[in-house]
């Protein structure tokens, strides 16, 4: 899974909760590396993900 522009913010969590429900369970939510040189933003938009119910693992784009 990749996502662009999002914010995490409660705004967002609507969209975000609606993808997650059509999404695989064993999906990867790739963020961009920009987004991971941040590792405190990275630990909270995880943590946000994890209780809108994202049940699948976390990687980092580099392309």
């Amino acid at each position: 899974m990749y996502s662009y522009g999002f914010s995490y913010g409660k705004v967002d969590g609507v969209y975000i909760k609606r993808i997650i429900r059509k999404i695989s369970s064993d999906a990867v939510w790739y963020f961009t590396e920009f987004e991971s040189q941040d590792k405190e933003s990275l630990r909270i938009k995880k943590v946000k993900l994890r209780n809108y119910g994202f049940k699948g693992t976390f990687g980092v784009y580099e392309g």
